[in-house]
């Protein structure tokens, strides 16, 4: 693969990642606004469910968003690592081409 596909793999991947960031976080604080919501329309409180359940929401968002960009690193540098032995591999193979 020639090192522009590469490049462009590896933006593609960090894109990727950085969108579900976002996503895990809207996701989170949204549920919390929805759930606080229903509770303030069930038991006639008026907006602290709502209120608390937004600060629920925010912080299991952040919570899971940093979870799954640590669980991202990992997984980018176990992927690293995997490919350095073969990189040398190559190396070694092509400086002794032609060399008995």
């Amino acid at each position: 693969m020639s090192p522009k596909k590469v490049n462009m793999t590896k933006d593609l991947f960090k894109l990727g990642t950085f969108s579900s960031f976002g996503f895990i976080i809207i996701s989170n604080v949204l549920i919390g606004i929805i759930i606080g919501a229903f509770l303030d329309s069930i038991f006639d409180t008026k907006r602290i469910l709502l209120v608390i359940f937004l600060m629920l929401g925010v912080a299991s968002g952040i919570y899971n968003g940093f979870r799954y960009l640590l669980s991202e690193i990992k997984k980018i540098e176990t992927d690293e690592k995997a490919q350095k032995p073969n990189e040398t591999r190559d190396e070694d193979e092509s400086r002794n081409d032609g060399k008995i």
